[in-house]
């Protein structure tokens, strides 16, 4: 886990006007075609990072913290004000890339969505408490006193965005079960809507995974950076 203050400081406006400009390029020029006859989603995709920039300055004005799905890049990240605070590599269980595009496309949806806000936390399984230094961390990127924040080390546990659209995360720690009679009524839960779900599932560090639990709450803003 990368400290707060070893973090690079990113400013957005520059890849912002490198956009504008690149979009201004691409209205001055006629789109090839393919020999189908179809035209490239070059300027849709710069259309939309140049909606999702816009989206981040704004989060990034509002001191808020935020999440970044970078499925792109493979990462996972939690900024306040436009920095990175926390990063965690997409280490997916499943190597399986359509997962991938199924998420990215479930997540954009129609209307092509630039945030989405997370609706469900759920901790199946955990271990021991958080040490104070751990606490501190989170603490600084909530804004809120160490001593509120809860302290389980997490073994298991997933986030969505509504109800087809769902991040689970395996750090391999073995933990107490935080209720038999729910974990085992959201397994099968989980088993009947699988096929109609878009889900990812990733392993992380068990440190990263201290930071990211304690750090993501219901509400957080999230921004997604789709695959290429």
């Amino acid at each position: 886990m990368r400290s707060m203050t070893s973090l690079p400081r990113h400013s957005l406006g520059p890849a912002l006007l490198i956009l504008l400009l690149a979009l201004a390029s691409c209205s001055d020029q006629p789109e090839p075609r393919t020999a189908a006859g179809d035209r490239p989603g070059d300027r849709s995709a710069a259309e939309y990072e140049y909606r999702r920039l816009q989206a981040e300055l704004k989060l990034a004005d509002s001191a808020r913290t935020y999440m970044v799905l970078d499925l792109d890049q493979g990462q996972l990240l939690l900024k306040l004000k436009g920095v990175a605070v926390w990063e965690s590599p997409l280490q997916l269980l499943d190597k399986d890339s359509t997962r991938i595009y199924r998420f990215a496309d479930r997540y954009l949806g129609e209307e092509a969505r630039t945030i989405r806000f997370v609706t469900e936390k759920y901790l199946y399984d955990s271990q021991g408490k958080s040490p104070d230094s751990v606490l501190a961390v989170v603490s600084k990127v909530l804004e809120v006193e160490p001593e509120k924040l809860q302290r389980e080390i997490p073994g298991r546990f997933h986030l969505k965005w509504g109800m087809r659209l769902s991040l689970e995360v395996d750090t391999d720690v073995e933990g107490r079960p935080t209720s038999r009679l729910k974990n085992t009524v959201l397994g099968v839960s989980e088993a009947l809507v699988q096929p109609f779900e878009a889900r990812l599932e990733i392993h992380m560090d068990p440190d990263a995974a201290l930071t990211f639990w304690h750090a993501v709450a219901e509400g957080m803003p999230t921004l997604l950076v789709p695959p290429n």
